[in-house]
């Protein structure tokens, strides 16, 4: 075994050459160090990895890192098992204001779009704009539609931050996307959370993956089960010949409605609606693709062979 790490750069500053060699020490820790190196980008340490005590040595060593602002892979190189440790970049501090403020006009482009789902519901005449003149709509509108959807949303996007903060990966706070229902009629795009370091195993790829999806379809059943109880209003031939859009129901939808039947030609009430899109959105984000949950789940439990099943939804 070398003593000190190797540079890979001429005449390096003393200051990487210290570091390597406490970097090589708490490797050294948790791993048998057979050679060590460093360049401009990293510190690498070739190692003899034992299948069976890695993930809670790669963890442990992880969290120590984590404290230096540096983070590690691990890689095959030549049939050597490679551990490379790198510096997080620079970040700008992280203001929770964003958050609040993101959050704030949600809620009102939410409970704007349930006030214009209660009129419609009830057969008000108000238009999109005027909607915003009647305190009453938007006060059972919001509290309807907008209260509920939030509710999903939010919980959905929970999950991945507790999940996150369980694995020590650095999450933020959801970061809720409004939007006008003038241009998309349920007021918000949905929401997110920002992961701000990589995510350290595939377990907790797929925990953290799966934990949004579960925790929002959790909010979604009573929400569901509220809003089918509230769909007393059945519609006249009038207002069906009227519609614009008829929406298809989701079969939990179908399950519930074995215990809270529907007379003929019923509206759904917008908390219902609000239920509809909380499904529409688990299903979605559940999709085998990309940087949606799904893709997460398949990445963590297949690895390299993700890309074939993502292909295969294209």
């Amino acid at each position: 075994m070398k003593e000190d790490a190797f540079s890979l750069i001429p005449d390096p500053p003393q200051e990487a050459v210290d570091m390597a060699k406490k970097l090589k020490r708490l490797v050294g820790r948790y791993y048998s160090v057979l050679e060590s190196s460093f360049d401009e980008k990293g510190f690498y340490f070739t190692v003899i990895l034992d299948k069976k005590t890695h993930p809670d040595n790669f963890e442990a060593l992880r969290l120590a890192l984590k404290k230096m602002n540096m983070f590690p892979r691990v890689v095959s190189k030549e049939g050597e098992w490679v551990i490379a440790i790198f510096r997080y970049p620079e970040r700008g501090r992280y203001s929770i204001r964003v958050n609040i403020l993101l959050l704030a006009l949600t809620v009102f482009t939410t409970f704007w779009a349930g006030a214009i789902l209660w009129e419609d519901y009830w057969g008000g005449s108000a238009g999109a704009l005027e909607v915003l003149t009647h305190p009453r709509a938007l006060l059972y509108g919001g509290l309807s539609f907008g209260l509920p959807l939030m509710a999903i949303l939010g919980t959905h996007e929970l999950g991945h931050y507790f999940v996150s903060r369980r694995h020590n990966v650095d999450a933020s706070l959801p970061f809720f996307i409004p939007i006008p229902p003038l241009i998309a009629p349920f007021g918000t795009f949905g929401a997110l959370i920002s992961v701000r370091e990589n995510i350290p195993n595939r377990r907790a790829l797929v925990e953290i993956g799966a934990a949004g999806p579960i925790a929002g379809f959790m909010m979604a059943l009573p929400v569901i089960y509220i809003g089918l109880k509230l769909s007393t209003k059945t519609l006249t031939p009038d207002e069906l010949s009227g519609m614009h859009y008829i929406i298809n129901l989701p079969l939990i939808f179908y399950f519930f409605l074995k215990f809270i039947p529907l007379q003929q030609n019923a509206a759904l009430h917008p908390t219902a609606i609000a239920g509809w899109i909380g499904v529409f959105v688990t299903a979605l984000n559940l999709l085998p693709m990309g940087q949606l949950d799904g893709g997460h789940i398949v990445r963590g439990v297949f690895g390299e062979r993700a890309k074939q099943i993502s292909l295969g939804f294209i």
